[in-house]
């Protein structure tokens, strides 16, 4: 089911959105299939709501449930120490590094 743009005859300069009645399923499609059920499509429309609903917060729950394992993983993998120490270069023998 694809919206469309289209003018009503009377009227050319304005111009509106809707649906095509004779591609609609006809669940929606009024019984000459020459317009749609508003009724009939807000409840269709807010079945397909509900559906991408459930689909979403399943989604975030795998995708919570995927962060704590890696925060798990994370936490049992040694990390290693990004900084570097400094050492003593006078009790090395080495001549120091310049500062900067």
């Amino acid at each position: 089911m694809c919206s469309a743009e289209f003018n009503y005859k009377e009227n050319k300069a304005e111009t509106y959105l809707g649906f095509v009645a004779e591609d609609v399923p006809d669940l929606v499609a009024m019984n000459d299939r020459k317009g749609i059920n508003p009724m009939d499509m807000v409840a269709v429309l807010t079945k397909v709501v509900q559906e991408q609903q459930k689909a979403l917060l399943a989604q975030q729950k795998s995708i919570t449930e995927l962060q704590k394992k890696i925060s798990k993983i994370e936490g049992a993998t040694p990390k290693k120490n990004k900084r570097l120490s400094v050492r003593d270069s006078s009790k090395s023998g080495r001549p120091p590094l310049p500062a900067g």
